[in-house]
């Protein structure tokens, strides 16, 4: 029996995917005795970093990271680690089997069988509460601090010693402590992945409804995702668009766009915003860096921290290379609109059934 204990970092998950930018892995045999030490493979994203992932969670030099291979160069590595071991192991697994999904449907490459487990619900049967994060867990179970986190071959070596504090604990080898876990085993055959008793993800073809588009949750029915409906009827209305009131002309010949903080989960707020810009001889666009003004809008993220923006990234570098665009504080904005932020939810959203029409296919627009 081999285990392969391992971790991923990944420098974001905009969109919900994730762009993997560090495997780290340490193979050990069915007594947990390590038969290949701690390594890892550093790996160009080819995407942007999380803003918080660049200033907090980085465990190499980003200037190392972007010299370094792309994914499709470590795959055959990768698939062969997945092969010599008889089962895979970390901290929070099906995320980290997600990532390695997205990356195979992003470069097209042939996903391969996987049987992993989860350290997370042997923690819970055992204590009868819900783990911590992986630093608090292994401080827990080992007295020790976990000086390297997000570290990826280091989060695999702790998850290992983790798995050995549990065995001294129950006195019992691993493999029992797997098998009288039900909850903690699950398998990816294709790009079907998760843990039977719990759920099930399809990255070929996930949440799709039967009109083709992918499907949100109630608590994101306001995000604009690439293939949801909101997607497609955002991008029909920003082309078809037309002023239908009146005004001072505030913004006339102005190109407006808004940070993706508040553009990306506001789906019927950015439409009226939308067509207060068109009324006000303005035109919206999706593309900031070619626009004449930027609207910040800071949002806080899960961990309590401003969530980055890649537009306004681009827009701060285009100014720097002498392009004159304005930036606007939201709030501001809305004043300049003649509005608050009470009263643009309160103005009744607007009808775009029409949009459904084929008539309405996407045209060349200039805000693309």
């Amino acid at each position: 029996m081999k285990y392969l204990f391992f971790d991923i970092e990944c420098a974001n998950c905009f969109e919900g995917t994730g762009k993997i930018y560090s495997f780290g892995y340490v193979l050990a045999d069915e007594n947990l005795n390590i038969i290949e030490k701690a390594t890892y493979f550093v790996i160009i994203p080819d995407a942007d970093f999380d803003r918080y992932v660049k200033n907090n969670m980085l465990s190499y030099p980003i200037l190392y990271i972007v010299q370094q291979p792309k994914f499709p160069n470590f795959y055959n590595k990768i698939k062969r680690l997945f092969e010599k071991t008889d089962m895979a192991v970390g901290f929070e697994t099906n995320s980290d089997v997600a990532f390695l999904l997205d990356e195979f449907k992003r470069y097209e490459l042939e996903p391969f069988d996987m049987i992993y487990v989860d350290i997370r619900p042997i923690i819970r049967q055992i204590t009868n509460d819900k783990p911590g994060n992986l630093a608090l867990e292994y401080s827990t179970w080992c007295g020790k601090l976990a000086n390297e986190n997000h570290n990826s071959s280091y989060d695999a070596l702790y998850t290992l010693e983790i798995a050995k504090e549990i065995c001294k604990k129950e006195k019992s080898d691993f493999k029992t402590i797997i098998n009288q876990c039900e909850k903690c085993i699950a398998h990816s055959t294709g790009f079907i992945y998760g843990f039977d008793s719990v759920e099930t993800h399809d990255k070929a073809n996930r949440h799709r409804n039967r009109d083709g588009f992918r499907e949100l949750s109630e608590d994101r029915s306001e995000w604009i995702l690439k293939g949801t409906k909101n997607d497609l009827m955002f991008i029909r209305f920003l082309d078809f668009v037309e002023k239908n009131d009146n005004t001072t002309n505030i913004f006339q010949d102005k190109k407006i766009s808004i940070s993706l903080n508040f553009e990306m989960y506001n789906f019927n707020l950015m439409i009226k915003l939308i067509q207060l810009i068109v009324n006000q001889g303005g035109i919206y666009v999706k593309k900031a860096s070619l626009g004449d003004i930027f609207v910040r809008y800071d949002a806080i993220d899960e961990n309590g921290n401003i969530r980055y923006c890649s537009k306004e990234k681009y827009v701060k570098e285009a100014i720097n290379n002498s392009a004159n665009i304005e930036i606007l504080e939201f709030d501001y904005f809305l004043e300049m609109l003649g509005i608050s932020f009470s009263t643009l939810q309160e103005m009744p959203n607007i009808d775009l059934s029409y949009l459904e029409d084929l008539k309405y296919a996407r045209k060349m627009g200039m805000h693309f």
